[in-house]
C-alpha cells in the first residue's frame, strides 16, 4: 500500500479515505493457475466454442480473444502485478474512527486491464 499517497478527507466525524496499493500473484505456486493449466482451459474453452451454437464469426472472436489474451499475459511473466484502490468511509464513535464500509477495485475480471511489468 502507498500510504504516503493517500487521500483522506473529514468532515465533522465522518471521514472518506483512498488508498492505492498493488497486489501480486506468482502464479507457478497455484495449482491451477500455471501456464499450462491457462492453456488447458483455454482450449477447453475453445472446444466448447466451436461446439457451441454461437454464430462462428463472433464464436471465432472469442477463441481470438482468449487464446491471444493467455499467450500474451504469460509471455510477459508468470508474475502478476497490477494496480488496486481501496476506499473507506469512516465514522468517529467515542474518539475512535471506526470503518462504515469499505470497498476494494481493481481494473477487470480475468487478466488485468493494467499490469505492471519490471522494465529494465
Amino acid at each position: 500500500m502507498y500510504l504516503d499517497h493517500a487521500e483522506i478527507a473529514v468532515d465533522d466525524n465522518n471521514s472518506w479515505v483512498a488508498i492505492f496499493a498493488t497486489v501480486s500473484r506468482y502464479t507457478p505456486e497455484e495449482e491451477n493457475r500455471t501456464f499450462s493449466a491457462s492453456k488447458e482451459r483455454s482450449l477447453k474453452r475453445i472446444k466448447a466454442l466451436a461446439d457451441s451454437k454461437t454464430s462462428s464469426t463472433l464464436a471465432l472472436y472469442q477463441i481470438i480473444n482468449d487464446a491471444s489474451a493467455i499467450l500474451y499475459q504469460y509471455e510477459q511473466s508468470e508474475l502478476f502485478v497490477w494496480p488496486i484502490r481501496i476506499t473507506m468511509v469512516l465514522y468517529k464513535k467515542n474518539d475512535q474512527w471506526l470503518i462504515k464500509q469499505i470497498h476494494f477495485s481493481w481494473s477487470g475480471r480475468e487478466f488485468p486491464a493494467v499490469r505492471l511489468l519490471n522494465e529494465d
